[in-house]
């Protein structure tokens, strides 16, 4: 289907609809403070000043402290990947200008380059400067600029039809609950609607980001909001954060789990003690209404499955029903929480927060919601918790005797973790292309539990896009904008009646 940069109408009045950008977990540039000293979360920095740097050589229980949300947090004020180029599509126009009729006068009246050099420099820092503050007052500094950057400048430069839409970004503190981030934004969407006059605002979400707004929605209403398009949003969670919780953050999997292993823990009992702490992150495990529809393997007939002979298992239907007892189920077989956790009373109570809060968003949308998906890329779907079997094996002539563990033989799309201490085998299922690396297709396909008639029309699928970049493609960018122009119209009809 061919889209054009914005639906055809024809206004006298300009309308103006702000365009607000929410991030994903972990996307947003914070600096940590804690006990009189302050930690960067800064997705944008490479090397010593880089999230892993912050993070990686940290004991369990001081990255705990740092990931706990009571510890106030502040966002980082630098531009550490905004190019020139960058800078001059995103400067206000006035600003431009004055820059574009300076630095020609001096080019005109200097004697030479060499003599315009250190005026053209000074010229250019108070543009920066400027520019630079211009866009902290709407946020821009608050997101990551590798994964969001793109999108902002090509909203800010895109033209559109009886309009016009100045473009912020809502950082916020991903550590907390998705209820309270929600809180920011609603203070965020009301300075911005003051500061440009506006009636209405457009949100584009990127992942978690859409949980937000969707409790946004819950809490203060959708008066305030042209549309949603979510792109890529865990609408229902993701199996792969289960699965993280039951074998840590092991050095082999689906790509991402080493850098999972570096920042949160490689063990299950490390894991479950730094990003157990984050109300944020458990709010992204599968909730009661996840469902798997692409998968069709008789070892994984649903997200989560165990053995028969997995004696915790017996008490549970398949798949769960009773998520809050599932999730804290005491033997730490097919629950997550380990055994005999130091923090299990705080886990069990940050758990049954985070189903809580998916009940208080389930089934609430915008009544205009879009919806961007990405597939073509692996992540796990499915988990499968197993006995571990064992095998005896004899040497020299049946003298001396040897256990051993069989042999995984499975799917070769899945892999096999053995817990030897608990006598289970945590089986993942990865088939290829189902995902965008990050969430499965079932969960980013949310609109399919909506109520009400299906919105076909508001659904785009974009291919081969990773998780993290899905709001740098091209193609969706073009379809974002093509969306913002039709709530445009329907802000324009809605308000000349």
């Amino acid at each position: 289907m061919e889209i054009s940069s914005g639906t055809r109408h024809d206004f006298e009045q300009q309308y103006t609809v702000p365009i607000v950008f929410v991030p994903g977990i972990m996307g947003s540039r914070l600096r940590i403070h804690h006990n009189g000293e302050s930690t960067p979360w800064e997705p944008d920095s490479v090397g010593q000043g880089s999230i892993v740097w912050n993070f990686a050589s940290r004991s369990s229980r001081t990255k705990r402290n740092r990931l706990n949300p009571r510890h106030r947090t502040t966002f980082l004020r630098n531009f550490p990947r905004l190019s020139r180029g960058d800078l001059i599509r995103s400067a206000p126009p006035a600003r431009l200008q004055r820059y574009q009729e300076d630095t020609r006068e001096v080019g005109q009246n200097a004697a030479s380059a060499y003599h315009a050099a250190p005026r053209m420099e000074q010229i250019m820092d108070e543009f920066e400067s400027d520019v630079k503050d211009h866009l902290r007052s709407k946020g821009w500094n608050e997101v990551a600029w590798g994964f969001y950057g793109s999108l902002l400048v090509t909203l800010q430069t895109a033209s559109y039809r009886g309009g016009t839409c100045p473009v912020y970004a809502v950082g916020y503190d991903w550590r907390g609950s998705n209820a309270h981030s929600a809180e920011r934004l609603h203070d965020r969407i009301e300075e911005i609607r003051d500061r440009e006059s506006a009636d209405q605002v457009a949100i584009i979400t990127h992942s978690m980001g859409g949980l937000v707004t969707r409790s946004y929605i819950e809490q203060f209403g959708e008066d305030a909001v042209a549309g949603v398009i979510h792109v890529t949003q865990p609408t229902y969670g993701a199996p792969v954060l289960y699965r993280r919780f039951m074998t840590g953050g092991v050095l082999t999997g689906d790509g991402k789990d080493g850098t999972i292993a570096l920042l949160f823990g490689r063990s299950r009992r490390d894991l479950a003690t730094v990003l157990g702490v984050s109300d944020g992150a458990l709010e992204l495990l599968p909730s009661a209404n996840y469902r798997i529809e692409s998968v069709r393997h008789p070892r994984f007939p649903s997200w989560v499955s165990w053995d028969s002979g997995i004696n915790a298992g017996r008490s549970f239907q398949q798949p769960p029903q009773n998520l809050d007892d599932f999730y804290t189920e005491s033997t730490g077989h097919i629950g997550i929480i380990p055994p005999n956790f130091q923090h299990r009373d705080d886990l069990e109570n940050r758990i049954g927060d985070a189903l809580a809060f998916q009940r208080t968003i389930d089934r609430v949308y915008h009544r205009t919601t879009y919806w961007v998906c990405s597939d073509g890329e692996t992540v796990d779907l499915a988990v499968r918790i197993e006995p571990l079997a064992y095998e005896t094996n004899s040497y020299l002539f049946d003298q001396i005797h040897t256990r051993s563990v069989v042999e995984y033989e499975g799917p070769s799309e899945s892999r096999a973790h053995d817990n030897e201490e608990l006598g289970i085998r945590v089986i993942h299922f990865f088939p290829e292309g189902q995902s965008d690396g990050t969430v499965p297709d079932d969960s980013q396909h949310g609109y399919r539990m909506r109520p009400g008639p299906h919105p076909a029309e508001g659904v785009f699928q974009i291919h081969g896009v990773a998780h993290d970049q899905a709001c740098n493609d091209d193609a969706m960018q073009t379809h974002v904008i093509h969306w913002i122009n039709t709530m445009i119209a329907a802000h324009a009809t809605s308000s000349q009646h």
